[in-house]
């Protein structure tokens, strides 16, 4: 059972009631930090709602509305172990953090080893019982002494998180004997580019992604195969379906022919460099898409970088 306090000053307290049922083992409960669409919100973790009837195997993460904060009595499944590195029950452990793109909600779950991972789920910013996506891999695990000697071997245990300067400090329970932070950026743009082949009878080729062009002509000629990276764009993509369309252009004069050679489309984590290079998450891409100006001054940093491990 979870019990509601509420405070002013942090100093007194006012036992309100609970917000779960008495009658059940019911953990990890966590309330979204703003109502939505007009109604509070609270996550939970039943022990008790396994089964046929309750369409999970192992207990599983809950999610519940109600007009008050003592009124939670329906409550949607919302997530259950889906993965090899979650070996049965999942839970939650701290209130979501409203983004652009959903509500960000990480999870943890014990694997075969009864190790501790976190994993994270983006819900839907208006009708949070839709999971719009899910990290199929933990983002982290016990790994250092501290994270695994201690009173429960091999934990990492969320208990709050914050956003500071587009950072999120995340602050959790190490081994149930200490207490440590830990901090990503939260929203760096991704770098869309391409993987492309080059060749002696390879054409020219302009980008498009959503009918917008994007940087120059990709020149796919050379005098032996080879891959090279074609990068495109910097952005903060939301979430949803692009078409990205490769539009041929002619070919070099030492070309043979007009092929055309892709080994991969990827979207790669651009940080610590935002402010460098002067990227805005509220720009739309579409009007101004990043120019391959400043593509170059990429390159080039990127070059100084591996000089200095050469």
């Amino acid at each position: 059972m979870t019990g509601l306090l509420l405070t002013k000053d942090f100093r007194s307290y006012v036992r309100a009631g609970r917000l779960t049922d008495p009658m059940l083992d019911d953990r990890d409960v966590i309330l979204f930090p703003d109502k939505i669409g007009g109604k509070y919100v609270m996550m939970h973790r039943p022990l008790e709602w396994v089964g046929e009837k309750y369409g999970t195997e192992f207990p599983a993460i809950w999610i519940s509305m109600a007009d008050d904060l003592l009124g939670f009595r329906q409550s949607t499944l919302l997530a259950t172990a889906r993965f090899d590195w979650e070996c049965g029950k999942i839970r939650i452990n701290t209130p979501p953090i409203k983004t652009r793109h959903g509500w960000l909600t990480i999870y943890h779950a014990a694997g075969s080893d009864k190790h501790y991972r976190l994993g994270a789920l983006l819900l839907d910013l208006k009708d949070p019982t839709k999971v719009l996506d899910r990290t199929s891999d933990w983002i982290m695990q016990p790994e250092r002494d501290y994270e695994i000697e201690g009173y429960y071997r091999g934990c990492v245990f969320p208990c709050g998180k914050v956003v500071i300067d587009g950072t999120l400090f995340v602050y959790y329970g190490a081994a149930d004997k200490y207490v440590a932070v830990v901090t990503c950026a939260l929203d760096e743009p991704l770098r869309l580019l391409l993987v492309m082949t080059r060749s002696y009878d390879y054409g020219k080729y302009h980008a498009s992604l959503d009918g917008v062009k994007l940087g120059g002509v990709m020149d796919l000629y050379s005098e032996d195969a080879s891959s090279h990276e074609y990068h495109l764009l910097d952005f903060w993509p939301d979430p949803g379906t692009y078409k990205l369309r490769l539009e041929c252009v002619g070919k070099n004069p030492t070309s043979g022919g007009y092929y055309l050679g892709i080994e991969s489309v990827r979207l790669r984590q651009r940080h610590p460099r935002v402010t460098q290079y002067h990227h805005d998450a509220e720009k739309d891409w579409r009007k101004n898409p990043f120019s391959t100006d400043n593509l170059q001054d990429c390159h080039l940093y990127f070059d100084n970088f591996l000089d200095k491990f050469e």
